[in-house]
């Protein structure tokens, strides 16, 4: 299980808040109770690796997304060998 700490959980409430859903609208689509999310939200619940990947997929984002990992900016290399001179 992962450990929910309470950045975590203000991710969740900002998908959440941003989406338009109250935790009721969220409970009822993750088939849980608006206390149980209320509960992740304030970091005093764990969650399963599942429930985050149906979160994530809930809100329409990745699961790197929600748990906050970004996307390292790759440098582009040439395809093509310099001439020589």
């Amino acid at each position: 299980m992962l450990s929910v700490n309470s950045e975590f959980g203000s991710r969740i409430r900002h998908f959440r808040t941003n989406l338009g859903m109250t935790q009721k609208d969220l409970a009822e689509k993750m088939n849980t109770t608006q206390s149980a999310i209320a509960k992740y939200e304030n970091g005093h619940r764990k969650v399963t690796l599942k429930f985050v990947q149906d979160l994530a997929k809930c809100f329409g984002i990745t699961e790197d997304e929600l748990i906050g990992i970004e996307k390292k900016a790759t440098s582009k290399q040439e395809d093509s060998p310099k001439e020589l001179k």
